[in-house]
């Protein structure tokens, strides 16, 4: 053998004495490969659902680069699934393509029911119009390797969902809440909405100013009980208006009754009643208990004696408005909506708003 000068690079004299003894030079696959720097590694599986059903994906400067979600896909997909949803350059999260987690969820100690058809990965897309989703692409069912996916992220501050990335970058799990009167609800996404978990429960409007009447249901998990007066600040004799409710924070919504309202796209995307209360059927994740109810003469119902109502935004008349009904104590599968009562009548109230507004 030659001899060999010490000017000869080390990678060089490895690959020659590798050559040597018979054996195949390094493979560049398995050389270490660069880190991405722009990518962040997400773990799915440490997601905790308690504080909400919405949780923002926080990089390590706390910018949200991404929203993480459990929630109902409708009856025709699956009962439940965690779904990851981008940003896009405009800054709202994309709803084109929704990456879906093949994560098995469980509940208050109840495992959901298994989904009609498997989620194990691919994406959705959600059309507005229809108030459904659709599998986008199901190419990356089998490639998925665990719980943990990544996310890319873009100069312009838009991001995606990667299955692959070289990176030492963690992101956190921030649960997204909507805070009143030093109270903070959770919140669940439910088709185009998004709602409040839990019912209110504040006894301050959201700019400070006591709320004339609140009524602490005999539930706590129930939260408090409001006549319309409370619940909209101010009157409406106008038929089938819908009024800007006061207890409301910017943003947010009394949802409304009548057709077009949250409260019939709820009904329908639901598709029944037990979809919405709070039991092993809980799939929507809206978790609604009775709450009971004061009637315009001061009467009490309890829990257990009435069905769940809630206040909607809807005016029906000069002395009554409409609610919505998810039957509990009678039987019935489907959620009424758009009957009215007396306005001086306390029933529970919940929040909505439209997705990406």
């Amino acid at each position: 053998m030659f001899p060999i000068r010490s000017s000869v690079p080390v990678l060089v004299l490895s690959l020659l004495l590798a050559a040597a003894c018979g054996k195949a030079p390094l493979d560049p696959s398995d050389a270490p490969q660069p880190e991405d720097k722009d990518c962040y590694a997400l773990n799915l599986s440490a997601a905790d659902w308690t504080s909400s059903s919405m949780l923002e994906v926080l990089d390590g400067r706390g910018r949200c680069i991404a929203l993480v979600t459990r929630e109902y896909l409708g009856a025709a997909i699956a009962r439940q699934a965690v779904l990851v949803y981008a940003l896009g350059p405009d800054g709202h999260f994309r709803t084109d393509s929704i990456f879906v987690s093949r994560i098995t969820l469980e509940a208050s100690g109840a495992t959901y029911a298994a989904p009609k058809e498997s989620i194990h990965g691919g994406t959705l897309r959600y059309f507005s119009g229809e108030n459904a989703y659709y599998y986008n692409d199901i190419s990356e069912t089998d490639k998925l390797p665990s719980d943990v996916v990544y996310i890319k992220v873009r100069p312009d501050g838009s991001s995606s969902v990667v299955l692959h990335a070289n990176t030492k970058s963690r992101t956190m799990l921030s649960p997204l809440c909507l805070e009143l009167d030093s109270y903070r609800y959770p919140l669940v996404k439910i088709g185009g909405s998004v709602w409040t978990r839990e019912n209110l429960r504040c006894r301050k409007y959201p700019d400070g100013t006591a709320i004339p009447k609140s009524t602490p249901s005999l539930s706590d998990a129930a939260g408090m009980l409001y006549d319309i007066p409370s619940v909209w600040g101010k009157d409406s004799s106008s038929a089938n208006e819908n009024v800007e409710a006061k207890i409301a924070p910017e943003g947010w919504t009394v949802p409304a009754a009548l057709a077009g309202g949250e409260w019939e796209a709820l009904s329908h995307f639901a598709g029944e009643a037990s979809a919405l209360k709070a039991s092993s059927h809980n799939v929507t994740g809206f978790t609604a208990v009775p709450a009971g109810r004061v009637s315009s003469s001061g009467s009490i119902y309890e829990p257990q004696d009435d069905d769940i109502i809630f206040w909607s935004s809807t005016n029906n008349s000069a002395g009554k408005a409409c609610f919505a009904k998810v039957f509990h104590k009678t039987p019935g599968e489907n959620i009424q909506y758009s009957s009215a009562t007396d306005k001086k009548t306390s029933f529970a109230v919940r929040l909505v708003k439209g997705f990406n507004k």
